[in-house]
């Protein structure tokens, strides 16, 4: 029988938090593989990947270097749990094979690029620039075979479950929104836009199912949409600082935002409940549910920059 939300949090919140070693400075970044074996951490140039069993115990399996400047975000290969990618602030997009503890392919874009993400189809990977430009990657060839400026601020991307469009968080006029592209001939058409924040939006995620994404900003507010109909179903507003970071668990009943005076809410996206938070201390900088477990990883940024990852079936504190 799953366990109910109210009572995963609870635990969640009991559990000892297991530390992740390695990295000496801000953790911009942390991403699940598919299957939940692996937890990529980006900091600086530095990538590390560690395994972190159910009851907490954790392992680094790999550590990467290769970047010249910071690492902003990663993301796994759906259909690889061996292979990732990482972007940075030198204009780079790398590939990392795990299994044999290498960069497997270096592909130069036309700016410092902030947002990664891979279509779970695994057909594309789409990068985004500190300029606004959202460079498409072939993954397969593992070339670019487009490249978009768009004349608004784009923050975070994902795709849907199809892989055929881009949801990508924005802000324009001062109005936040999420802008909704769809890749034909291997470009990249503007489509819609789900406008639901008073200002710019941050974070956009998709759940497992398909069915959801939750979109958040400056405006601390965390909206969830339905995909099917394109209408906002609900709003959480228990935190008083923008948004920084946004995922919902596997089983799409509860999302975690964290803001960046440090705070992690969980609620119930059933009900919109609020089920409890948790204070680092420090601002977040990334969070990111397990794909098959309630495990929850996160990355402050605080004085002392530390990645730590809670677990239902943890050592309590």
């Amino acid at each position: 029988m799953a366990m109910e939300a109210s009572k995963v949090v609870q635990r969640l919140l009991n559990a000892r938090p297991v530390n992740l070693p390695g990295h000496k400075n801000r953790i911009n970044t942390v991403a699940w593989s598919s299957n939940g074996s692996y937890l990529a951490t980006g900091s600086d140039s530095n990538l590390k990947v560690f395994t972190v069993e159910t009851d907490g115990y954790c392992k680094e399996v790999a550590s990467f270097t290769g970047h010249t400047e910071a690492i902003t975000s990663c993301c796994w290969n759906p259909k690889n749990n061996n292979e990732l990618v990482t972007c940075a602030v030198d204009n780079d997009v790398r590939f990392w094979d795990v299994g044999k503890k290498k960069c497997a392919k270096v592909i130069t874009t036309k700016g410092d690029n902030l947002n990664i993400t891979w279509s779970l189809d695994g057909k594309y990977i789409v990068a985004g620039n500190r300029d606004d430009v959202l460079t498409l990657i072939d993954a397969k060839e593992r070339k670019i075979v487009s490249e978009s400026s768009i004349s608004y601020e784009i923050n975070e991307l994902c795709f849907d479950v199809s892989g055929a469009f881009l949801f990508a968080a924005s802000g324009i006029g001062g109005v936040g929104r999420v802008e909704v592209f769809r890749i034909k001939n291997n470009k990249l058409l503007r489509q819609t836009e789900l406008i639901g924040h008073t200002s710019s939006c941050y974070c956009a995620k998709v759940d497992k199912t398909g069915m959801l994404m939750a979109s958040a900003g400056t405006d601390s507010l965390v909206n969830l949409w339905d995909l099917q109909n394109l209408v906002c179903t609900k709003t959480f507003a228990h935190l008083d600082h923008p948004i920084r970071a946004l995922s919902m668990s596997h089983d799409s009943k509860i999302i975690a935002y964290g803001s960046e005076n440090g705070v992690i809410a969980f609620g119930s996206v059933d009900t919109g409940a609020h089920l409890g938070g948790l204070d680092l201390g420090g601002g977040l900088n990334s969070i990111a549910w397990n794909p098959t477990k309630h495990m929850v990883a996160y990355s402050s940024a605080g004085r002392d920059p530390v990645i730590q990852v809670i677990g239902v079936n943890f050592k309590s504190k």
